[in-house]
């Protein structure tokens, strides 16, 4: 799963853009948030934790590119 995550993300975001894709990462965790209120036994616990650490890293790592692309050069990031 380590090595898939990466790239995975390298593949739709050239074709998706950083917003578009940072839009579906928060809407899939805002469901997964949801749907652990249905989880009612180990199986459900394991396959939410395996989605919101796929959804939420992605997420995660892709803040800082939402946060360059914001910048109108290169100079004004960091």
């Amino acid at each position: 799963m380590c090595l898939v995550v990466p790239w995975l993300r390298h593949l739709t975001l050239p074709l998706a853009g950083v917003y578009n894709v940072v839009i579906v990462t928060t809407f899939a965790c805002g469901v997964i948030t949801l749907a652990t209120l249905g989880v009612d036994n180990a199986a459900g616990i394991i396959c939410v934790a395996i989605f919101y650490g796929f959804f939420s890293g992605a997420y995660i790592g892709l803040i800082g590119p939402l946060f360059a692309s914001l910048s109108r050069s290169i100079d004004e990031v960091g």
